[in-house]
């Protein structure tokens, strides 16, 4: 099963692409998310309950980031298996500038299995498109809180950098874009609380 989009954000990149990379906004926003977790480099382990028509379950996986090339291009492999059947998927999401704010192009190959697959392909695709729908409607909705919450975000950001920064999803702890980001994190809280 194969579905694509592209979503517009009144958001800059950067603001899109750190939203999509902070564990805690994607635990808010993923539909059914009862959990993520880092379990290594560019590797996390997510736990969701969700009903796809009268088939309802708890699934539990993997999601790995591969091919990351910040605020331009990432994709998504994962995979999950609960009572229902399993789900196997990659995605790939692409970003480009458009003004002041940002598209996001993104398509998803996945395979579905067992009792869930019993359902049948245009009723998943009908479904699967509705759930990225909430999806980026709840992004939306995180970043229109980032951009009201500024000084208090900031100041909190600013109060507890290192917690801030864990639930931030890098593609290596030490890399030098994880480097770069925590020295612009530390900045931006030093210059905030002034």
């Amino acid at each position: 099963m194969v579905f694509a989009g592209e979503e517009t954000f009144a958001h800059e990149i950067a603001d899109v692409w750190n939203a999509l990379h902070d564990l805690n906004v994607l635990k808010r926003a993923l539909p059914g998310c009862r959990s993520i977790s880092a379990i290594g480099d560019s590797v996390y382990a997510v736990a969701l309950s969700l009903g796809v028509a009268a088939v309802r379950g708890e699934y539990e996986g993997r999601v790995r980031l591969t091919d990351i090339r910040p605020f331009a291009h990432y994709n998504i492999e994962g995979e999950g298996k609960g009572a229902p059947g399993f789900v196997r998927l990659r995605m790939d999401c692409w970003f480009e500038s458009q003004g002041l704010g940002t598209l996001l192009k993104w398509k998803c190959d996945a395979t579905v299995g067992g009792l869930i697959a019993s359902i049948g392909g245009k009723v998943l695709s009908g479904i699967s498109k509705f759930m990225a729908q909430q999806f980026f409607k709840a992004l939306r909705d995180e970043l229109s809180k980032g951009a009201a919450g500024g000084a208090q975000h900031a100041t909190a950001t600013a109060a507890t950098p290192s917690r801030r920064e864990s639930n931030i999803i890098s593609p290596a702890r030490n890399s030098w874009f994880a480097r770069f980001w925590r020295r612009v994190v530390r900045r931006f809280s030093r210059n905030s609380s002034n």
